[in-house]
């Protein structure tokens, strides 16, 4: 992983960083995070639909120093849509979901015909270093990621020297140090660089695209 989610330490800070990172998205926040009960919603965001109409979205924030977030965290229930009037769930989650966890969403999304949204570690990771329009949410959240980061996300040219096509950032397990690091890499050099990666058994993710090329 490029950030470190576990610089977030508490839970409502990562309502916090969820309201931020969808407003950034283009969604509005109709209902804001409080402390206490909060009868099954974190807050409430929408988007503009068409024919000037809005959909609400429901949703759920969960944060988690390790493992994955299951059936015993969260779950999704369509009388909460009604209750909130909203038309879809939304799930923002710092570590990857369980099959079980995703098969009972989809069911109810199947039986109620609800929107779903799901974004995990990976995906939000993904959303966050792909924009500039984010790096902000980052170094103020993840502010040691940032320090990490920065010189590569500001960066338009390629380790390679070509800089052709798309600049993508692939991060490894540096297996000296056992620390994630990253590469920078373009279309011309990142195949090649992924393949030496693999011979050399060095652990990798997916790259992930941070300046796409300009037409």
């Amino acid at each position: 992983m490029l950030i470190d989610f576990n610089e977030v330490t508490y839970h409502q800070d990562w309502e916090c960083f969820a309201m931020a990172f969808v407003e950034i998205l283009g969604l509005d926040i109709e209902a804001r995070c409080a402390v206490g009960p909060d009868g099954g919603r974190d807050f409430i965001a929408s988007e503009n639909v068409r024919f000037g109409g809005k959909y609400r979205w429901l949703v759920s924030c969960k944060h988690r120093s390790s493992g994955t977030i299951g059936s015993s965290d969260d779950e999704a229930k369509d009388h909460r849509l009604r209750e909130f009037q909203c038309n879809g769930f939304m799930f923002v989650y710092s570590r990857p979901l369980t099959s079980g966890l995703l098969q009972s969403f989809e069911r109810v999304q199947a039986n109620t015909g609800a929107g779903l949204k799901i974004f995990t570690d990976r995906e939000i990771e993904s959303t966050l270093v792909g924009s500039p329009d984010f790096y902000l949410l980052i170094r103020q959240y993840f502010p040691k990621s940032w320090e990490r980061l920065a010189p590569a996300l500001q960066s338009n040219d390629c380790d390679c020297g070509h800089t052709a096509g798309n600049i993508y950032l692939i991060p490894f397990t540096d297996p000296r140090t056992r620390q994630v690091e990253h590469q920078l890499c373009c279309d011309y050099c990142g195949s090649h660089t992924t393949e030496a990666m693999s011979r050399e058994n060095v652990h990798y993710g997916q790259p992930i695209l941070i300046h796409p090329e300009p037409y």
